[in-house]
C-alpha cells in the first residue's frame, strides 16, 4: 500500500485537468474581426490535419461592438503542451484579452482564464510552464514586454514584471538554451532587445542590437545557434537578418547581412525542430520559401524551392513537425480557398509538395498563427525550470512542487503524489537530458 503524504490536499485529480493531447496536434489561431478561435487537428498517418475542435476566445455581432476575444493573431504551447495561451487584436475601447486554454488528451480546448490588457497583445511566449510573456502593443506608444505568473491550481494570471520594448513591437522569439526573450521593435527604432527573465519572473534588458532593416518578425534556429529577422518591404523587398548567439544567448550581426529571399517581403519564419531547413514566409506574394540551414552556423542557403498560397496577403503562419509543414491560407481572396495545408517536405532538395490539393477547414475565420505539439518535445522531464540545465534548482522545484500537491511532480504518472514519484525523479535527474 502507498503512502500519500498529508501535503497531497487533492486527494483524486482527473487525468484530464493535468494532462496534453496524447499524440501530435497542430492548433491554428483564426484571427476573425467577428469571432477569435483557435482549431485543433490530429495528424494522420500520410500528414493530412483532421480537425478535432474550434473553440471560440470571442465574438461579436459587427466590428463597433466591443469584444476583447476576437482578432485571435498570436498563439504558443505551455512546453508541457498543458496549455496554449493567445493573444489579441480587436481595436477595442475595452482593451484586449491574453487568454489561456487547456487542452485534453484529445486535443479538445477548454478556456482557463482571460485578462483584459489595455493595450493590444500581439504576441506571447511561454518562458517555461509558470512564466508567459505577453507583448503590449500600441503603434506610436509606449510598448512593454510583461511578464506574467500562471497558477493552474487558481486558474489565474498575476503579473510579476515589465519592462520597455520600443514603440512598435509585435513578435517574441525565447532562446531554446536560456531564459531569454528577442523582441522586435520594428516602426523607427528598428532594434532587437534581448530580455532575461530570472526564476521569479523578474525581467531585464541584456542587450540591443540595430539592424539596417526593419525586424519584422522573429525566430530562433532549434539549437539556439541564431535568430532570423524578416525584412519585410523594407531593404528592397527581400532581406532576411542572421545574428549568431553565442552560449550566453547574446546576439552577433552576420557578415552576410542582409541574406536575399526570392520571396517579395519575408514577413515571418518557422523554422523544422531539427534545424536543418528554415522557412520564410512572404506577405506581398504570399509564397513561403525554403532554405537550407549551415549545421554549424545555422546560415541559410536558398534551396529554390517555393510554396504559392495565392492572392498577395493571404498566406498567414506556418510550422514544422516531421516529414510536414503545416501553412495557413487566411483568405478565400483570388482562389476560394481558406485553411490549413499540409506540405511534404522533401529534405535533400527543399520541396514542398501538398497533400491534399486544397486546405482543411479550420471552420475559423481568417486562420493565422500555427503551432504544433509533439509529446516527443518533453525531451528532459527533470529540468523543472526549463533552463536546459539539471541542478540544485530543478530539485528544489520539485520538492515545492511535491510538497504544494502539484502533479507536475507526478513522475509516475499515477496522478498520486508518494515516494515513488520522487524516486523516478531522482532517477531521471541522474541520467540527465539528452
Amino acid at each position: 500500500m502507498r503512502f500519500v503524504p498529508t501535503v497531497f490536499v487533492m486527494t483524486v485529480l482527473s487525468t484530464l485537468a493535468h494532462a496534453q493531447s496524447t499524440g501530435p496536434t497542430v492548433f491554428v489561431a483564426n484571427n476573425g474581426n467577428l469571432e477569435g478561435s483557435v482549431s485543433s487537428f490530429n495528424i494522420d498517418t500520410d500528414g493530412t490535419p483532421v480537425f478535432i475542435d474550434k473553440l471560440i476566445t470571442g465574438a461579436r455581432g459587427s466590428t463597433s461592438e466591443d469584444n476583447p476575444g476576437t482578432n485571435t493573431i498570436s498563439l504558443d504551447v505551455s512546453p508541457n503542451g498543458r496549455y496554449l495561451a493567445t493573444g489579441h487584436a480587436t481595436g477595442s475601447f475595452s482593451g484586449d484579452y491574453v487568454s489561456v486554454l487547456e487542452v485534453a488528451t484529445d486535443g479538445t480546448m477548454s478556456i482557463v482564464t482571460q485578462l483584459v490588457l489595455p493595450q493590444t497583445t500581439f504576441a506571447v511566449e511561454w518562458v517555461n510552464d509558470e512564466y508567459l510573456a505577453v507583448l503590449q502593443t500600441e503603434v506610436f506608444a509606449t510598448n512593454e514586454l510583461v511578464i506574467f505568473r500562471f497558477d493552474e491550481g487558481l486558474a489565474s494570471l498575476t503579473e510579476v514584471d515589465r519592462i520597455f520594448c520600443g514603440e512598435f513591437a509585435t513578435s517574441i522569439a525565447r532562446n531554446p538554451n536560456q531564459r531569454i526573450l528577442y523582441v522586435n521593435e520594428s516602426l523607427t527604432a528598428n532594434v532587437i532587445y534581448a530580455f532575461s527573465v530570472d526564476l521569479s519572473g523578474g525581467v531585464s534588458q541584456l542587450q540591443t542590437i540595430s539592424l539596417g532593416s526593419y525586424p519584422l518578425s522573429l525566430a530562433v534556429e532549434p539549437g539556439g545557434k541564431a535568430l532570423y529577422a524578416a525584412g519585410g518591404i523594407s531593404s528592397g523587398r527581400h532581406a532576411v537578418n542572421m545574428f549568431s548567439l553565442d552560449a550566453d544567448g547574446f546576439m552577433t550581426s552576420d557578415a552576410n547581412n542582409p541574406y536575399t529571399s526570392p520571396g517579395n517581403s519575408p514577413k515571418g519564419f518557422s523554422v523544422h525542430p531539427n534545424g536543418s531547413l528554415l522557412f520564410v514566409e512572404h506577405g506581398t506574394d504570399a509564397t513561403l520559401w525554403s532554405f537550407f540551414l549551415d549545421p554549424e552556423t545555422a546560415a541559410p542557403t536558398s534551396t529554390g524551392q517555393h510554396f504559392d498560397v495565392g492572392s498577395q496577403g493571404t498566406l498567414g503562419g506556418s510550422a514544422a513537425w516531421g516529414d510536414y509543414l503545416f501553412v495557413t491560407d487566411e483568405s478565400t481572396s483570388g482562389d476560394g480557398l481558406r485553411g490549413l495545408y499540409s506540405l511534404a517536405i522533401n529534405f535533400e532538395t527543399g520541396a514542398l509538395t501538398p497533400i491534399t490539393p486544397t486546405p482543411v477547414e479550420t471552420t475559423g475565420i481568417t486562420p493565422e498563427t500555427v503551432r504544433v505539439w509533439d509529446p516527443g518535445m518533453l525531451a528532459c522531464p527533470p529540468d523543472l525550470v526549463d533552463d536546459g540545465v539539471l541542478d540544485f534548482f530543478d530539485v528544489q522545484t520539485f520538492l515545492q512542487l511535491f510538497a504544494q500537491g502539484n502533479l507536475l511532480a507526478d513522475f509516475t504518472g499515477d496522478t498520486l503524489l508518494d515516494f515513488f514519484d520522487v524516486q523516478q525523479f531522482l532517477a531521471e535527474f541522474a541520467a540527465g537530458c539528452p
